[in-house]
């Protein structure tokens, strides 16, 4: 879909999502971020909301983490919760550990209760 901006992309993940095929959602934003378009906070929601539909958690949290350290965003308490929520259903606790690592690198473990 060479020439389109974000606001059709939005629409196609959007559009595939709310009629059931999330995996068309997630298949259009992998063909948008292959064709090196950047995206956008309503893109990346929406592809979390699809891959927690599709109870595919790894490549939601491992996405978002990517994107949060490719574009320099510092996490809050709220992502950095959600995140290790998604953690906890997931094989392999490195990405949890990260987490935590970038908790108390952001000072922020205080505000989150990690066990």
């Amino acid at each position: 879909m060479k020439g389109k901006g974000m606001v059709s992309w939005n629409t196609m993940i959007s559009g595939y999502f709310r009629n059931d095929s999330a995996k068309e959602a997630v298949m259009v934003f992998r063909e948008m971020v292959d064709g090196e378009v950047e995206a956008d906070r309503a893109s990346v929601l929406l592809i979390l909301l699809a891959c927690g539909y599709l109870k595919n958690l790894e490549v939601g949290a491992i996405k978002l983490c990517q994107m949060m350290q490719i574009e320099g965003v510092r996490p809050n308490e709220v992502t950095l919760a959600s995140l290790l929520a998604a953690c906890t259903n997931l094989p392999d606790l490195r990405l949890g550990r990260c987490l935590r690592s970038s908790a108390i690198r952001h000072k922020l473990l205080s505000m989150l209760k990690l066990h």
